[in-house]
């Protein structure tokens, strides 16, 4: 995994939308439903879920990925704001947080994982207060040079020891969504037409739909090529879910991209996948930020 210092900043999307992605399907295999999309914001890193917990509580998750640190650990790092309102890291963590709850948002979940195959290590889940005084924990547990020039974080994983009493502290608090999935085999209730998939009933919105195939103008929104023309003239194209909705995601534009027959099957089926996916993900978002 490299650093992210060392990566284009449109490959930091690509990164981030991926396990965006898989931690929206964790959130649905844990118990959490009605998921709905929000991301954009300043050169669209905000990434929210608005949801329903499994005990019927309305959320607002802020998800963060994590930033490699080489040889030492995998830490959430939260943007510092000026020195008089920041003076350190447990207040731009603090900062950070309150502009996060002015938005809506009741939680962070903080995700680590492999950018290439989608896979998290670590998905937790904490209430947005009790996000700084865990930081302010962790900064009084590390000792190391490094951390206390990047304070502003949430360490999640330890590769050096320096970090491991962080990182149990971390352990101690939250929820990990990785390890007790809840998803049953009870249907998602949305508005719209039903479509059945191996005895369960998902719906689909036409009109979500129509509103995705608009914009692609007849081109696929993965590989670029144009449609084939129908008898009636029109380019055909298919509709995708990045997050299918038999994960619990969500039936709207935010998660669905048009395209040609061969890329649908390429989503479902093909070995790199993943890369397809990501394909998928910053077409969404580049729409996103085109209109």
């Amino acid at each position: 995994m490299s650093s992210l210092s060392e990566v284009p900043e449109h490959q930091n999307h690509e990164r981030e939308a991926v396990l965006f992605a898989a931690a929206a399907r964790a959130l649905g295999a844990y118990g959490y439903s009605l998921l709905e999309f929000d991301v954009g914001g300043k050169k669209a890193r905000r990434r929210y879920v608005n949801c329903v917990s499994p005990n019927g509580e309305t959320c607002s998750i802020w998800i963060k990925s994590a930033t490699h640190w080489p040889q030492m650990a995998e830490a959430v790092r939260f943007p510092w704001k000026k020195l008089a309102v920041s003076p350190d890291g447990v207040g731009a963590v603090t900062v950070a947080c309150e502009a996060a709850a002015e938005r809506g948002a009741t939680h962070l979940l903080a995700i680590a994982g492999d950018e290439n195959s989608g896979v998290l290590s670590v998905a937790r889940l904490y209430t947005l207060p009790d996000v700084p005084p865990l930081v302010a924990t962790q900064s009084a547990a590390i000792n190391s040079v490094f951390y206390r020039a990047h304070s502003a974080a949430l360490v999640l994983q330890a590769i050096a020891p320096e970090f491991a009493e962080a990182v149990a502290a971390a352990n101690a608090a939250g929820i990990d969504i990785l390890s007790r999935p809840r998803l049953g085999s009870t249907a998602i209730v949305e508005k719209t037409v039903t479509r059945v998939r191996s005895g369960n009933v998902y719906r689909r919105d036409p009109k979500v739909r129509a509103k995705v195939l608009q914009i692609a103008g007849g081109r696929c929104e993965c590989c670029g090529d144009l449609g084939f023309l129908t008898e009636a003239g029109e380019r055909y194209l298919e509709t995708h879910h990045v997050v299918g909705v038999s994960e619990r995601g969500p039936d709207s534009s935010g998660n669905i991209v048009a395209v040609c027959p061969l890329c649908h099957r390429k989503a479902h089926y093909a070995a790199d996948r993943i890369q397809i996916e990501r394909k998928m993900l910053e077409a969404i978002r580049r729409r996103g930020r085109s209109n």
